[in-house]
């Protein structure tokens, strides 16, 4: 478990560029580590973008340990910040949407009652692609939710023939953020935006 301690105040630029420093320990720890996140805030004010980079110790490294030079990209350091007000229901979730996402992108297409009904999965290593074969989706009245994604992958790629994950709609509802729910050897995290 980590506790967060504090940081800088985050700078919000006039076009959306944000910048957020984070100080976190462990709960019961003495050293902390530090997080320099940048990135945009989108037009409506709702979705944040934000890229981890190392932002550099004020510590001396231990011998033969190198330094990572200040704003160094740490990989897998990407976080979406999502706003969410007002009632959603499942039926926010119907039409096409555009998934992008580390390891896949494509689309995803849902009816008003939370159906999947079609879609197209390419996967970024190798080219490969498969049809989005069913799934479901549920939209709590708070803008959070579950997609459930089957599609027609197999062999080597069968890790991706389910995908279960997490979503939080922005208030605009265009805009879905979503998680893995299950571990494994796949985590997909990404964000699906309304086509």
């Amino acid at each position: 478990m980590v506790g967060v301690g504090g940081g800088r105040t985050p700078t919000l630029g006039p076009t959306g560029a944000a910048t957020l420093n984070l100080v976190t320990m462990p709960l019961g720890g003495t050293v902390s580590t530090s997080v320099q996140m940048t990135g945009l805030m989108n037009a409506t004010k709702d979705v944040v973008a934000l890229n981890e980079s190392w932002p550099g110790s004020t510590q001396a490294q231990p011998a033969g340990q190198n330094e990572l030079p200040a704003g160094t990209p740490l990989r897998g350091g990407l976080d979406l910040l999502v706003a969410h007000t007002g009632v959603f229901a499942v039926g926010d979730f119907a039409g096409t949407w555009n998934v992008s996402a580390a390891d896949f992108r494509g689309t995803v297409t849902l009816n008003a009652a939370g159906h999947v009904t079609g879609g197209l999965i390419y996967l970024e290593s190798g080219q490969s692609s498969a049809k989005v074969t069913g799934g479901t989706a549920t939209l709590n009245a708070n803008g959070t939710g579950t997609l459930a994604l089957n599609t027609a992958f197999t062999g080597a790629n069968a890790a991706y023939a389910t995908m279960a994950l997490d979503v939080t709609m922005n208030t605009t509802k265009d805009v879905a953020i979503a998680g893995t729910r299950a571990s494994g050897s796949r985590r997909p995290r990404g964000r699906c935006r309304r086509s």
